[in-house]
């Protein structure tokens, strides 16, 4: 987009703004550097989905240290801690697709 010197009527661009031009072809790659990056959606949706796993881990685990014997709690917290690592390798795959892509 680039300012004009001479203010144009409102409407001339397309948006209504009297003193900015719009380039189509400038504007259409701008929106596509806008655009969500499917792959970004996929990583965050699964990250959202593991955190909600290991949420849900923690509290049963919670649950079983009060409630149930030593032995449960123990497998408990050894499942636990396989979805928290799951979590951890979700969110470095996100961060890498975001250093790489740069999206």
């Amino acid at each position: 987009m680039q300012l004009e010197s001479s203010p144009m009527r409102p409407g001339d661009d397309g948006i209504g703004d009297p003193y900015v031009k719009t380039d189509t072809k400038q504007f259409s790659l701008l929106l596509q550097k806008a655009a969500p990056c499917e792959k970004k959606v996929q990583f965050v949706a699964s990250y959202s989905a593991i955190v909600e796993a290991y949420y849900s881990s923690v509290a049963e685990l919670e649950r079983r240290m009060i409630c149930q014997s030593k032995k449960l709690f123990a497998m408990q917290l050894k499942s636990t801690e396989r979805v928290r690592v799951m979590c951890e390798d979700a969110r470095k795959r996100l961060d890498d697709h975001v250093s790489i892509h740069g999206c």
